[in-house]
C-alpha cells in the first residue's frame, strides 16, 4: 500500500504541485530509489550475518515516519525526498524479509515468491480503495498516505513481538540446490568475506540474467499505474473514482493470476508459465491501449494484470536459485539493475512530454518482450528446480 498511493493519485499531485510528466516521473518513481543505490547494497551484503527480523523491525518503523513525513510535504521536493526515504527503508526491509523466506523454502521458491508477490498484488488493490475513501470524505491522497503510514508502524509492533519474543525468524542456511553457476558463491563463502563472495556473485551469468529479467518487472507495476492513471485522465477523462477502479481491477486480477500460479507451478514448468505469460501480457496491452470505452478499458486492465503475475515470481526465485543460501548476496547484487527503474519513469515521462502519453506506454512493453527473450534464450534445465529426493 505504501508503494500505490502516489502512483494512483499522480494526476493529482500533478495538479496540486503543477509539474510536468517528467518532473512527475521524478518526484514519485525516481526518487524513492535514488538514496537506495548508495546504502542498500552494502547493508543487504551483511544482511547475510546479521539478525535479520531486527534489521525489518527498524526498517519499518522508518518507512512510517518517512511516509508520514512524505504526506507533510509543501513542495513537490519535500514529496520526494520524504518518497526517497521512506523507498530505502523499504528494500532494505523487503530484501531482508524476501531473503529469509527464500532461504526457508530452497525446494519450492517460485510457489513461495509468488505468494510473496500476492501480498503485495492484495496492497495495490486495496490502495484504490484507500484513496476512494479519502476522496468520499472529502480528503486526498495527504489522507491516504498517513494511512498507510500508520499500517507500517502497526506492522512494526506485530514483526517486533515476533522477532523479539519468540524469534521465529529462520538463519541463513546455504542449500545445496538448483544452478550450476551458484558453485561459484559457494566457492566464495569460505575466501575473502564479502567482497570475495561478491565478485563472485558478479561472475555468476545465470544471476545476472534472472535480476535482469526481473528489473524489467518494474515498468508493469508502480511506472504503468502512474502513467496509467494519467492516460485515462487525459486520453478518455476518466474520474479519480474511474482510475481508482480500473487499478482496483487490474491488481485484484493480479492477484487471481498470482494464485492460480501458485497452483500451475504444480503441473507445468516455470520456463513454459513465463513465455505464455509474456506473450498474453502484450497482446492484452495493447488491446488496452487502443480501447476508447471507459468499461472497456477497465476490462482490459484487468486482464493485464492476470497476465503480469507470473512474471516477477518466477524471474525473483530462479535468481535466488542461482545463488542458493546467499540471500543477501543476491540483493546486493540486484542493486546494480537499480537505476532501470530510476531512469525508465524518467524516459517515459520526456517521451510523453514530447510525444504524448500513450506513445510513452508503448515502451513499458519492454517487460513482456524482454523477459520473453530471457526465458526464450536460456537453457530450459536453467528454468527447472532441481528436486532431491
Amino acid at each position: 500500500m505504501g508503494a500505490g498511493v502516489t502512483p494512483v493519485s499522480a494526476p493529482d499531485i500533478r495538479s496540486e504541485f503543477d509539474v510536468a510528466y517528467g518532473e512527475l516521473g521524478l518526484i514519485l518513481l525516481a526518487a524513492p530509489l535514488l538514496l537506495s543505490m548508495v546504502i542498500e547494497g552494502p547493508i543487504l551484503l551483511a544482511s547475510d550475518r546479521l539478525r535479520r527480523g531486527r534489521v525489518a523491525t527498524f526498517g519499518l518503523v522508518v518507512m512510517g515516519v518517512f511516509m508520514i513525513a512524505a504526506a507533510a510535504a509543501t513542495s513537490p521536493w519535500m514529496l520526494a525526498l520524504g518518497l526517497a526515504g521512506w523507498g530505502s527503508a523499504s528494500g532494505i526491509t523487503c530484501g531482508v524479509s524476501q531473503g529469509a523466506l527464500m532461504d526457508a523454502y530452497p525446494q519450492d521458491r517460485e510457489r513461495w515468491m509468488t505468494r510473496w508477490t500476492l501480498m503485495g498484488s492484495l496492497g495495490d488493490a486495496a490502495t484504490p480503495l484507500l484513496i476512494m475513501a479519502a476522496a468520499a470524505a472529502g480528503m486526498g491522497w495527504r489522507t491516504a498516505l498517513v494511512g498507510a503510514g500508520a499500517l507500517h508502524l502497526v506492522h512494526a509492533v506485530v514483526m517486533f513481538s515476533v522477532v523479539w519474543e519468540r524469534g521465529a525468524v529462520p538463519e541463513t542456511e546455504a542449500s545445496g540446490d538448483d544452478s550450476e553457476d551458484s558453485e561459484d558463491t559457494e566457492d566464495a563463502e569460505d575466501g575473502d568475506g564479502w567482497w570475495a563472495q561478491l565478485r563472485a556473485g558478479l561472475r555468476n551469468r545465470q544471476l545476472l540474467l534472472w535480476l535482469g529479467a526481473g528489473a524489467l518487472c518494474c515498468l508493469l507495476d508502480e511506472i504503468f499505474v502512474a502513467f496509467g492513471a494519467v492516460f485515462l485522465r487525459a486520453e478518455l477523462g476518466a474520474t479519480v473514482t474511474t482510475q481508482s477502479l480500473a487499478f482496483a481491477a487490474c491488481a485484484v486480477l493480479e492477484a487471481v493470476g498470482l494464485v492460480v500460479t501458485d497452483r500451475l507451478l504444480r503441473r507445468f514448468s516455470p520456463r513454459h508459465l513465463l513465455m505464455a505469460s509474456c506473450l498474453a501480457c502484450a497482446a492484452a496491452f495493447l488491446c488496452w491501449l487502443g480501447v476508447r470505452s471507459r468499461v472497456g478499458s477497465i476490462v482490459l486492465l484487468a486482464v493485464v494484470g492476470l497476465c503480469t503475475a507470473p512474471q516477477y515470481p518466477i524471474c525473483a526465485a530462479r535468481a535466488y536459485a542461482a545463488a542458493p543460501g546467499k540471500s543477501g548476496l543476491v540483493a546486493a547484487v540486484d542493486q546494480l539493475f537499480s537505476p532501470l527503474p530510476i531512469v525508465a519513469p524518467l524516459v517515459i515521462g520526456l517521451v510523453a512530454d514530447q510525444f504524448g502519453v500513450t506513445l510513452a506506454l508503448l515502451l513499458l512493453l519492454a517487460q513482456p518482450v524482454g523477459v520473453f527473450v530471457l526465458a526464450l534464450a536460456l537453457r530450459p534445465a536453467d528454468h527447472e528446480p532441481r528436486m532431491q529426493g
